[in-house]
């Protein structure tokens, strides 16, 4: 057999030990891309909790905000009343929970 026959036969039969490395490194390719994209789900998934944490974030900064406005509004009221204090005025009513 000439060396051009030779390397030709080689060329389109690779031995068996290099087809088993094709296809350990085919796996291994998939299994990294497998990864790869399970990682990105993940990281997707972070940061949409952290965004709906920084939302409830913001709702509650503005409700407190809004509370502390409501409590100085009807102290100067208040205090613009009377001399008198007692559990029958405004500021002595227990404002119902907010769900935040």
């Amino acid at each position: 057999m000439s060396l051009v026959a030779a390397l030709n036969l080689q060329q389109f039969h690779p031995p068996r030990r290099q087809r088993g490395i094709a296809v350990i490194m085919a796996i291994l390719i998939a299994a990294l891309a497998a990864s790869v994209a399970s990682f990105m789900m993940w990281q997707q998934q972070v940061w949409a909790r952290q965004v709906e944490n920084l939302t409830a974030l913001a709702q509650a900064n503005a409700v407190s905000q809004a509370a502390l406005e409501w409590t100085r509004m009807i102290l100067a009221e208040d205090l613009k009343s009377g001399d008198i204090d007692h559990p029958g005025e405004v500021w002595a009513t227990v404002v119902p929970a907010l769900p935040v």
